[in-house]
């Protein structure tokens, strides 16, 4: 399938920028990403749902985007929280929330689970590119948490996306107007591919769906792949990393202060 095909093209490609420049590490999959057809990025409205639970994730050397789903919980790219071949310690890592144009609730990482085998084999195992963070601080939200998918959404499922861009890191943006194309299996796991317009600093952020008026959490944005006629978006869906979450979710109820 088309999938494969990329990813075969762009494993060299994608391997070899991630060895240049620390900066790039740090957003390695997402940069350059771009939605091939005619499309518009707008700002959005951090104090209604989903977008009052997107953040700006600040590490060193870059930024890159994660979603609130509890009160001290947070999920991103693993990409994001990896530099000079291993993990950022969470204390090195601030999440914040936009609220009234200014960035008004931070917090810092105390506990990360993020997937040792996309730090050990990289881009081929990219269907485990996903972290969770758990914050030192809660972080309240006017609303419900975006839910975790246990289940991807049906293919061309109208879907939202949303990230903080290279030109605003201190603005939300998002494109609500794109769709699910495919699913594929890989080795490790499932691998979306979407036609949601992404863009630098997006990598980590989330790809929502409504159920039932309910929002749910259904992937985060890790890669583009493609050629330069046609660029093609890559998400993690939720349901490769739910279970995982919720073990992780239960073991920090119980966690030290």
């Amino acid at each position: 399938m088309r999938i494969k095909y990329t990813i075969i093209i762009w494993l060299v490609v994608i391997i070899a920028i991630i060895g240049l420049i620390p900066q790039t590490r740090n957003l390695m999959l997402s940069n350059l990403l771009i939605r091939s057809k005619e499309v518009k990025r707008e700002p959005a409205d951090t104090s209604k749902t989903p977008y009052n639970a997107v953040g700006r994730l600040i590490i060193p050397g870059g930024v890159c985007t994660a979603t609130l789903v509890d009160s001290h919980l947070i999920i991103t790219a693993s990409h994001c929280v990896i530099k000079d071949k291993e993990f950022v310690r969470p204390e090195n890592i601030t999440f914040q929330l936009e609220r009234n144009g200014q960035f008004e609730d931070k917090a810092i990482g105390k506990y990360m689970l993020a997937s040792q085998e996309f730090l050990d084999f990289g881009f081929p195992a990219i269907a485990k590119d996903y972290a969770f963070i758990y914050l030192d601080n809660p972080v309240p939200i006017e609303s419900e948490y975006p839910r975790v998918a246990q289940k991807s959404p049906e293919i061309q499922a109208k879907i939202i996306q949303a990230g903080y861009g290279p030109d605003k890191h201190d603005k939300l943006f998002a494109d609500d107007g794109c769709t699910l194309q495919e699913l594929e299996n890989t080795k490790y796991g499932k691998l979306a591919r979407t036609n949601c317009l992404i863009v630098p600093g997006d990598s980590g952020g989330p790809i929502f769906e409504m159920r039932k008026n309910v929002w749910f959490l259904v992937g985060i944005n890790t890669a583009l792949m493609g050629n330069k006629q046609i660029m093609e978006a890559f998400a993690i869906p939720a349901e490769n990393y739910v279970k995982e979450f919720w073990v992780f979710k239960e073991k920090m109820q119980n966690a030290p202060d």
